[in-house]
């Protein structure tokens, strides 16, 4: 009779507990791919490649890989090739096996630009394909920590507004005329933190998309993700090296993110298709964010006080740009710290020079992985950006900038506000 107790609390102890619970992969790497683009198929082709690069690998031992792609309106002939159904126009979703993508679902078209999209995404992933690490990549166009459409955007009358609600329901989507914003995507991830992850925040962010690796972009993230891969720059359409992301989780399901952030960085550049190009890519510790903004503020509080002092602006020399609105935050350091920084004989250039060499250290602190090639090597560029638009720019986008948590508790925007504005 004991042992038959014991046998019946066994089986109603194991159908109590959640599938979900006893399926646990150690890694799910989840591709969000907004490929509709409406000028040309060369986003979607990029997209199909890197699908194709991933089934090389496909789900196995205790990763399963997963992918969204939302497809734009021009056919191709890769498409043709790929798809089973290629005059279908929409979003659809597969878990990627070795050489095979088995369809989850068509979901028709849909707003990859909306939070409610990534947070219904997200919610297949943890359901349906749920694991220990998430590694979630999101790809298309991008534009930095500035977003040009929709809901929240710069060009919005609310910018940084987020219209998700989670109970009721980075890529550029043409069919809609929308874009996640960096305050979207924050949400969608803290959400996920609580009702799917268990409090802790996301193991990886990748950017698979131009000028995310800005300071702003970092920091609005600090709290949802531990590390982000992102470039600076631009990022060719060969994108990330997805063969060697999922073969070093195969090689060893215990990986550590940091370490797996590493080989993800530097496979990029040894990419055969990137190599040479004048390419950047960068793996973030984003724990240590915090500790950036603050000597940024500090750095930028000595600069007010040069140009509350002078009644003038400043001038830095031997900078690197990576568009007309992010500049290279390692160089400008570098080169306050050298003496290149034209403060009009303000009585604090000592101060700001050693604040300047506190950003270098935290800086440092924060990067996992640095790696890059052509022009940023022979620059020995940083990888790590801020907003510095020129004043008429910055002007329509100060309000959205002004929302965002960096402003919120640095004074770079105040610097801002004084330099290009004069208020």
């Amino acid at each position: 009779m004991r042992r038959n107790s014991i046998l019946s609390i066994i089986l109603l102890a194991f159908l109590a507990c959640p599938m979900s619970a006893m399926a646990l992969n150690e890694w799910t790497i989840i591709i969000y791919q907004c490929a509709d683009d409406s000028s040309s198929s060369t986003l979607e082709d990029a997209a199909i490649r890197d699908l194709i690069e991933l089934d090389t690998v496909g789900s196995q031992g205790g990763l399963e890989i997963i992918a969204q792609v939302d497809r734009g309106t021009k056919l191709s002939n890769l498409m043709k090739q790929v798809y089973s159904d290629p005059d279908y126009s929409g979003a659809s979703r597969y878990l990627i096996k070795r050489d095979k993508w088995v369809g989850e679902g068509k979901i028709g078209e849909v707003d990859m630009g909306s939070p409610k999209t990534l947070w219904d995404c997200l919610k297949w992933a943890a359901t349906d394909h749920p694991a220990k690490h998430y590694f979630l990549v999101l790809a298309g166009h991008g534009s930095g920590v500035f977003s040009w459409r929709g809901t929240g955007s710069v060009s919005s009358s609310t910018p940084g507004y987020v219209d998700f609600d989670p109970d009721n329901f980075v890529a550029y989507d043409d069919s809609s005329g929308d874009c996640l914003t960096v305050f979207e995507v924050n949400a969608v991830l803290s959400t996920f933190q609580q009702r799917y992850n268990r409090g802790r925040p996301i193991d990886m962010i990748a950017f698979d998309s131009c000028n995310a690796g800005c300071v702003e972009v970092m920091y609005q993230l600090r709290n949802t993700c531990k590390v982000a891969i992102a470039s600076a720059s631009t990022v060719p359409m060969c994108g990330l090296n997805y063969r060697s992301i999922a073969s070093a989780i195969v090689r060893n399901n215990y990986i550590d993110p940091e370490e797996l952030a590493e080989i993800a960085v530097k496979a990029f550049i040894d990419d055969a298709p990137c190599n040479g190009k004048g390419d950047i890519m960068g793996a973030f510790r984003l724990s240590q964010m915090e500790n950036l903004a603050g000597s940024i503020s500090r750095l930028s509080l000595e600069l007010l006080r040069a140009m509350q002092q002078t009644g003038k602006g400043f001038g830095v020399n031997d900078l690197v740009s990576y568009n007309d609105n992010y500049w290279d935050i390692k160089r400008l350091c570098q080169s306050i710290v050298r003496g290149d920084l034209k403060l009009n004989g303000a009585s604090n250039y000592g101060q700001v020079q050693e604040c300047a060499q506190e950003v270098l250290t935290d800086r440092s602190a924060a990067v996992i992985s640095l790696w890059y090639g052509g022009g940023y090597a022979d620059q020995k560029a940083g990888g790590l950006s801020i907003a510095w638009p020129e004043a008429k720019d910055y002007k329509s986008y100060r309000n959205f900038y002004k929302a965002l948590d960096f402003s919120q508790d640095t004074k770079w925007d105040e610097v801002l506000d004084r330099r290009e504005l004069g208020i």
